[in-house]
């Protein structure tokens, strides 16, 4: 891969002696170190994506008249457990901190927090 990106980094363009394996989809979101789920990428730029999941090689590969391999393509529309958990927490939390705004009670919030990370243990 690091040949057919001539050792550029695809979120910035800048050729680099050496590139980072970036991870499109990190392992915290259920991501892989698959060819697919892995692009170029300079230090800088992998370490401040933070949480983006953009795949950013079919837009170099355009940019650069390249064309990406089929077996190195993201397969849309799956979402991992760990990410179907996230988003079920992320919705939950949100849940939480309005009940938290309505009681005004720091005990209903910390048992509904307490009973969110429980019941997402038990699905896992």
């Amino acid at each position: 891969m690091k040949l057919f990106f001539s050792n550029t980094c695809v979120i910035c363009g800048r050729e680099m002696v050496s590139v980072t394996k970036d991870h499109i989809v990190p392992f915290y979101k259920g991501g892989s170190d698959s060819i697919r789920n892995i692009q170029p990428a300079c230090k800088s730029c992998n370490s401040s994506k933070s949480g983006d999941i953009t795949d950013y090689r079919p837009l170099f590969c355009k940019i650069k008249g390249l064309i990406l391999p089929d077996y190195w393509k993201l397969k849309p529309g799956k979402i991992s457990r760990a990410e179907k958990a996230g988003r079920k927490l992320a919705e939950s939390i949100v849940e939480i901190t309005q009940m938290l705004y309505q009681n005004n009670t720091k005990k209903n919030f910390l048992k509904g927090v307490v009973d969110i990370i429980s019941e997402a243990r038990n699905e896992n």
